[in-house]
């Protein structure tokens, strides 16, 4: 599994290393971050939690995870009962999925999740996100990451099939295929069929780094799919 972390997040390094070191003034005006593009999660906040949630997800897409948890954090303020906001505070610290959270992080999000359900969020596809990120947090300390990330993309996957046409459900299964694919397949087959049918351009206003890696790793296991038939 080691080894596979280290050759799935060849894309992610420089980011995430850029992420956690740096951080952007966390409290600045909604509509401020156009060069993070534009994410809306569709959430039941009201309209001040709903826009810092879209701006934390903004963030999270980016690689910018410190400061996420803070908007997501910003958001729950502004509506106590925005429920999937403990959502984003508890998805925020993972930083990469690809290797195991540290003890501490695993206690928060579990508690973050917690209140979330908790509170009841109002619509049933935000429970689906609260409940399918538990998939990864729950167990003790002797459930090991390779439980838990095996665990993970089975919830996301029934994420992704009940919403067809969210592009956040699409991107967590395919992020969480990524983690779990065989190291000794070349072709990324899963990644790829995880991923939404289309891909992001970098002139794409909505292509957040996010979406510019997926859309990378789709197109990367298609190329590679298409050469091995050849």
């Amino acid at each position: 599994m080691r080894a596979l972390a280290l050759r799935t997040v060849s894309l992610l390094t420089f980011a995430t290393l850029d992420s956690i070191s740096a951080t952007p003034a966390a409290r600045a005006e909604d509509g401020t971050d156009e060069q993070f593009g534009k994410v809306h999660f569709q959430t039941s906040c009201n309209e001040v939690a709903q826009r810092r949630f879209d701006r934390g997800m903004r963030y999270q897409h980016s690689f910018w995870y410190r400061p996420a948890k803070v908007i997501f954090e910003e958001a729950l303020q502004a509506d106590p009962e925005c429920a999937i906001a403990y959502w984003g505070i508890a998805v925020s610290p993972l930083y990469n999925p690809h290797f195991p959270a540290p003890k501490e992080i695993l206690t928060e999000g579990l508690a973050a999740l917690q209140k979330a359900r908790a509170l009841g969020a109002k619509r049933q596809r935000e429970r689906d996100y609260i409940d399918a990120l538990l998939a990864f947090y729950s167990g003790d300390e002797a459930t090991t990451f390779d439980q838990r990330a095996q665990a993970y993309p089975k919830a996301t996957k029934a994420v992704a099939a009940r919403y067809p046409d969210d592009d956040e459900a699409q991107i967590a299964y395919a992020i969480t295929l990524n983690v779990t694919a065989s190291p000794n397949d070349k072709t990324m087959p899963t990644s790829s069929r995880a991923l939404p049918s289309w891909s992001r351009s970098s002139s794409d206003s909505r292509a957040t780094p996010a979406w510019r890696i997926t859309s990378s790793l789709r197109l990367s296991g298609d190329r590679r799919t298409r050469s091995r038939r050849c």
